[in-house]
């Protein structure tokens, strides 16, 4: 799983912690989620928020959360922290699956405003 990881955001394996990664691909559930320490109260609210969004509509939903509390990339130095989005899809009976593909803050800026 590292190496694919590393792969779909081009980051170099010694900047992945891997027990952050592992812990986010062991998230299967929405209340594993709202079990785990990686994320704030109101992180969990608008996961469960989606959630029922989910549930009454009928389809898999998208959730871009914060980076985990846990740190999973660690930069070089301070200056290089790069700032990024974890991503999930929700399905309607609580399924949770981590997406491997971050998605780099800079990247959906940069989009959102051309």
């Amino acid at each position: 799983m590292l190496a694919s990881f590393c792969k779909a955001n081009n980051i170099p394996e010694r900047f992945v912690e891997t027990k952050t990664l592992d812990q986010l691909n062991n998230l299967k559930s929405v209340a594993n989620v709202l079990r785990s320490p990686l994320w704030n109260r109101q992180t969990k609210a608008r996961l469960l928020k989606l959630y029922r969004k989910a549930q009454r509509t009928q389809t898999e939903r998208h959730w871009i959360a914060p980076a985990p509390m846990s740190p999973l990339i660690h930069a070089e130095d301070l200056f290089h922290r790069p700032l990024y989005l974890s991503h999930f899809v929700v399905s309607k009976d609580g399924g949770v699956q981590f997406q491997p593909k971050l998605k780099m803050v800079h990247t959906i800026v940069n989009t959102k405003y051309r």
